[in-house]
């Protein structure tokens, strides 16, 4: 899978960023995995404009003897079908291959986006992780004052300290997590450097229009779609194809017959060739029982399709309204608590216990905060992805 011929000069590349994570997604498949689709798929086209149409074959024939029977025959032979049902379906081939490689690519861009999503997520989680560690590190040295004061028992910072150490245990685990997830984005898309972008935790608005509006009513443009319907195309032309063994041939050219005198004469000659077992039957209804499947399977990725895109719809509205009220009614009340509760364990009023599960509770919050502001930013570029895919097989 490592792309290897697209590494080098990749270090010099501008950063793969939720921006252009889908552009450098196809691009890398172009040059690395999607090179040989692309050349079958040019090499069934050359196929194509190389189909002979016209005449297939030269005969010529030469009887001597006596004068009276001596004679000459050439005639070209032409397939009444001219070879344009071979050469349809080598168009068909190309445009079927074509399809399969556009479907395979639409695989890759996604497989790169699950990628670049767990590298984000682990990244932006071991960020704040150690943001949150060193938090509460200085909240320590407050609360080692009031040690120091007698408001706080010496046991109780000593939990605190616990909690600020697995944390940090926390973050060394995340941030393992990103490099493994890192190298393997780089392992796609070559050696280059990731960049989180302009994307806090907070970046996305909940506002935003759900990018998945209405592509759920051009489910039929999809890759995986058009593949079916030009493998069902392609099995119709080769079924054409080999019916064209069937075709009769047309034999026409000039003879020479001796005369009374055994002079030889020019003549006319015409004749037609038809083959009465070709030998195609078996072939070519498989080919259109292939044709019959590959329709089938036309119209049940139309569905499956459609009802994806509206799914993908649905949970971005979910995932919308769960960041909306995690924002909104989650993470202002839990910060508020915990300062509280600080406050009240430097007085001495509470023990550190409830502070320590009131840290833990909002640093819950956020990490789900994270992983739902990252399933948002995933889906809006499958959603950019998807909408590219359409306008290209349109």
């Amino acid at each position: 899978m490592l792309l290897a011929c697209i590494a080098a000069g990749a270090l010099g590349a501008e950063p793969i960023t939720w921006d252009n994570v889908t552009t450098e997604a196809v691009s890398a498949w172009d040059a690395g995995p999607g090179a040989g689709a692309l050349a079958a798929a040019d090499g069934a086209a050359r196929a194509a404009r190389a189909v002979p149409v016209g005449p297939r074959a030269l005969r010529a024939e030469v009887q001597a003897g006596p004068p009276a029977q001596q004679q000459v025959l050439t005639a070209v032979e032409v397939p009444l079908g001219l070879g344009i049902r071979d050469r349809r379906w080598w168009t068909a081939q190309a445009v079927a291959r074509g399809a399969a490689a556009d479907a395979a690519r639409w695989d890759w861009v996604l497989q790169v986006q699950d990628a670049w999503l767990a590298w984000w997520t682990a990244s932006e989680l071991a960020h704040h992780l150690d943001d949150y560690a060193h938090d509460v590190e200085d909240d320590l040295q407050g609360f080692a004052t009031a040690v120091d004061e007698g408001l706080l028992a010496p046991l109780q910072l000593e939990d605190l300290r616990a909690e600020s150490l697995q944390v940090r245990a926390e973050a060394a685990a995340m941030a393992q997590e990103a490099v493994v997830a890192e190298a393997e984005v780089r392992a796609l898309l070559g050696e280059r450097a990731l960049d989180a972008g302009e994307h806090e935790l907070h970046d996305v608005d909940p506002g935003v229009t759900n990018p998945w509006a209405g592509l759920a009513d051009e489910a039929a443009a999809l890759p995986a779609v058009r593949e079916a319907s030009a493998r069902a195309d392609a099995a119709r032309r080769h079924a054409g194809a080999l019916g064209a063994s069937r075709t009769p041939t047309l034999e026409v050219g000039p003879m020479w017959l001796p005369d009374r005198q055994g002079t030889l004469q020019p003549l006319l000659f015409a004749g037609v060739r038809l083959p009465l077992q070709p030998g195609d039957g078996p072939a070519r209804r498989d080919a259109r029982a292939r044709a019959g499947a590959a329709q089938a399977d036309a119209a049940w990725q139309a569905r499956a399709g459609a009802a994806a895109l509206t799914t993908e719809a649905l949970l971005w509205d979910a995932g919308r309204a769960r960041l909306s009220r995690l924002q909104g009614e989650v993470l202002a009340p839990l910060a508020s608590r915990q300062a509280r509760l600080e406050e009240a364990l430097a007085a001495g009023l509470v023990t550190a216990d409830r502070v320590v599960r009131a840290r833990r509770e909002r640093h819950e919050a956020e990490h789900e905060q994270v992983l739902v502001s990252g399933a948002l930013l995933a889906s809006g570029a499958r959603a950019e992805a998807v909408r590219r895919m359409l306008e290209e097989g349109r």
